[in-house]
């Protein structure tokens, strides 16, 4: 994903955010267990209130 962010000119803070999560474990297998992750959210095109003041 960082790859992809460089070579469109994609902004953090501006374009999308980041935050860390953890993945769900297979609980099929004894031995898993959760991951961390680093997850990209990509801000709105619009302002939230611009989208749901119509409603």
């Amino acid at each position: 994903m960082p790859g992809r962010i460089d070579e469109y000119g994609f902004v953090a803070g501006q374009d999308f955010e980041t935050y860390d999560d953890l993945s769900s474990p297979d609980l099929a297998s004894p031995k898993s267990r959760p991951q961390k992750t680093k997850e990209y959210r990509p801000y709105p095109l619009l302002p939230y209130d611009a989208v749901f003041s119509s409603f």
